[in-house]
């Protein structure tokens, strides 16, 4: 998994520049991981040290050194040093510091930014090794090397911790993809994606994602039993989960949020760090026809279109990354996903759930939560009232007609009977999608890009997933949603650019010249397509920018923001 870099939201490595590394490195021990975590630094990458790393360790060139003393404190890392302490030793053993002036060193490398710190020990460097019979080039090598470390590069130790952190969540990410991902949401904003990223990441390795449900969702996005649908559906399935909660769960009934003994794969989520429920025990039979007419003509929503498909076809029976949250639990998306829902209102619905039972309609949920219009709005754009048979066009619509029946405010407090459901069309995907974006910030329908396929085919835009069957050099033009733009300083002006569509996303390299030509599209725009030509090293492929065109017309209404770093 590591190897071929798909590690969105595993810690450390789920950047452009460390996916770009992953499938050279090919880290394959734990000490590899420590590598890869100091080795897309600034003090090895202006040191030039990335390179010659790879060669090495590729068996295109020898690791070679002048003496044991200098094997001793380089060979683990091929001839190069990648940590401060390996630095502090080569002082002291090549060219003679003392331990308190290999420290005086550590200090300087350990001044971020601050560049003039380690060139002060250029002389006494060179000078000591001369002294020990070294030759003035490698004297002068090294010292460039170390000269390096004045933009900051990783302590050994620091990087170990570091890789400690990436292994787990790895393991995680592949063996618990749904708590994992889970967890992720709820730790949001952090890391380079955004959750509309995570969200189909997950859903590309099995796990199935459920929207945001008044009747089932927590605050956090939660694991719930993937064998069911949601669980306030029908009359006749709330008697059989009664009973069967009764004799499946016993002690833990009582217990909104414990795990049946009888589901290892919830029993080890729940050792994890998302959170697991489990089906309250208290539930009411009273539902409308409508509830019964949509649950029954209800569909799940379409599967995510597999960036998988070329590597699955070669994966080891039982092991494709498409299938490893298959067996797992699902996951709900909580009620923080609903933007401008306080978490006290989103609390008010829980415990009205909790000491009642499922909502048996809106005016029910508004009554026993105490919400007002402008929160059932929010709820119903984001389509929250679903599981219980009411699409966002007749939420909408039954909100107007509570307020009318109502007359007062707050509003619903002296509502004592329902409004008969409206039979109303659902809304089209694309104002649905724009609601989803709007609200919830992802669609579990589909992806924006979608909406401009046929416009994009006519304009011979080729998706992102056709990437892999184009020759190395031809010329492609690809476009998508701008996901993550980075520009660090050690790249030397080049901007890095991901664009997404339905299929996956492409890698897009931006040269100075190119960047300066059309600054504003690169640096503003939603959509973009790219014009380029493909370019690969070895399992990494991206295409070089020549030229831009800001497509951000096409999705007028959906808005996405990419995630930016410098």
């Amino acid at each position: 998994m590591i190897c071929r870099a798909d590690t969105v939201g595993v810690f450390q490595i789920e950047s452009r520049g460390q996916m770009s590394m992953l499938p050279r490195l090919k880290p394959r021990n734990f000490y590899d991981l420590v590598i890869e975590v100091a080795i897309l630094r600034p003090g090895p990458i202006q040191g030039n040290m990335v390179h010659p790393f790879l060669r090495r360790r590729n068996g295109e060139e020898p690791a070679t050194y002048p003496n044991d003393a200098v094997r001793a404190v380089l060979e683990k890392t091929l001839g190069v040093p990648l940590f401060q302490e390996q630095v502090m030793r080569l002082a002291v053993v090549a060219a003679g510091f003392t331990g308190g002036e290999a420290d005086r060193l550590r200090r300087a490398m350990a001044a971020f930014r601050r560049y003039g710190e380690v060139e002060q020990f250029y002389q006494r460097f060179v000078e000591g090794m001369l002294a020990n019979g070294y030759e003035r080039a490698l004297a002068d090598q090294l010292f460039d090397q170390i000269r390096g470390f004045g933009a900051y590069g990783f302590p050994e130790s620091h990087a170990a911790s570091f890789a400690l952190l990436v292994y787990v969540s790895a393991w995680l990410k592949r063996y618990h993809p749904a708590a994992f991902t889970a967890a992720l949401l709820n730790s949001q904003p952090m890391g380079f994606y955004a959750p509309a990223q995570l969200v189909r990441d997950a859903r590309e390795h099995g796990v199935e994602v459920r929207g945001v449900d008044v009747n089932e969702s927590e605050w956090d996005c939660a694991l719930e039993d993937a064998s069911s649908a949601n669980s306030h559906s029908l009359t006749h399935e709330l008697a059989a989960h009664d009973s069967r909660v009764a004799r499946a769960c016993g002690p833990c009934a009582s217990e909104p949020r414990g795990v049946s003994k009888r589901d290892p794969h919830a029993e080890k989520e729940c050792e994890l760090f998302a959170r697991v429920r489990a089906p309250e025990t208290e539930r009411r039979a009273e539902y409308t026809l409508q509830d019964r007419r949509v649950a029954h003509e209800a569909e799940s929503p379409p599967p995510a279109r597999s960036r998988f498909a070329a590597l699955n076809a070669a994966a080891p029976a039982g092991d494709s990354p498409a299938d490893w949250g298959r067996s797992g639990p699902a996951m709900r998306l909580g009620l923080r996903m609903v933007k401008g829902l306080p978490q006290t209102i989103a609390e008010a619905i829980t415990a009205a759930r909790k000491a009642g039972g499922p909502f048996r309609s809106m005016a029910d949920l508004a009554r026993r939560a105490g919400l007002g219009r402008a929160t059932l709005e929010r709820l119903a754009r984001a389509n929250a009232f679903a599981g219980m048979g009411l699409h966002r066009r007749a939420a909408l619509w039954e909100i107007l007609a509570l307020d009318r029946a109502s007359g007062q405010t707050p509003l619903f407090d002296a509502l004592t009977s329902d409004e008969p459901a409206v039979e109303l069309p659902d809304m089209p995907l694309g104002q649905g999608l724009v609601y989803d974006y709007h609200m919830v910030g992802l669609s579990l329908e589909a992806h924006p890009v979608e909406l401009a396929r046929n416009e994009l085919d006519r304009r011979g835009v080729i998706s992102a997933g056709e990437i892999a069957d184009i020759a190395t050099g031809r010329w492609v033009r690809v476009a998508g949603l701008v996901i993550c733009r980075q520009r660090p300083e050690t790249a030397h002006g080049v901007m890095f650019v991901t664009l997404e569509d339905e299929t996956g996303t492409a890698n897009i390299i931006v040269r100075p010249p190119a960047f300066e030509k059309q600054r504003r599209q690169w640096v503003g725009a939603s959509m973009l397509s790219v014009f380029g030509r493909i370019e690969r090293q070895g399992a990494v492929t991206h295409i070089l920018a020549r030229n831009a065109e800001d497509c951000t017309d096409l999705l007028p209404r959906v808005t996405v923001r990419s995630r930016n770093f410098h």
